[in-house]
């Protein structure tokens, strides 16, 4: 399945710019989201999944430190471990992650290439497309390129 890529740098969005997020956010597969910041990147998701879209069940991969809505789940909080080490070891087998995360019906990973937890994010992402949980919901990657 092909990724597509899509710019946000100003706000607000067009009409046109909402409807064809709109329709991107309900296909299944990964999509990659570039915004400015992680307030940026939270207000637009937020918005979205409030007004716009029948997800229920949402869950986000960040380290940042701002928290979420309460209604969606922080997948890092799913992990027994808490440094680099035990949650790549979750990661890659010793624990498999993507069998308790199979209920989401939504997901979202923010990825700061300067963020200490780079190199998780890019193994999580990559283990959504090894076990094709892409196929089954939409999988939205945000890149802050602040």
């Amino acid at each position: 399945m092909k990724a597509s890529v899509h710019i946000i740098n100003k706000a607000p969005l067009s009409e046109a710019a909402i409807l064809s997020l709109h329709n991107l956010l309900l296909t299944n597969g990964i999509h990659y989201i570039q915004m400015p910041d992680v307030q940026t990147g939270r207000f637009f998701l937020y918005t979205f999944l409030r007004l716009f879209l029948p997800y229920k069940n949402s869950g986000c991969l960040t380290f940042n430190t701002m928290p979420l809505e309460p209604y969606v789940t922080a997948l890092h909080s799913s992990f027994e471990e808490n440094d680099d080490v035990g949650i790549k070891k979750e990661l890659l087998g010793e624990k498999d992650f993507f069998y308790d995360i199979c209920h989401f019906d939504f997901i979202w990973i923010e990825k700061d290439t300067q963020f200490a937890h780079a190199d998780i994010i890019t193994i999580f992402e990559n283990m959504f497309i090894e076990h094709q949980l892409e196929t089954r919901i939409p999988v939205l990657i945000i890149d802050y390129v602040c």
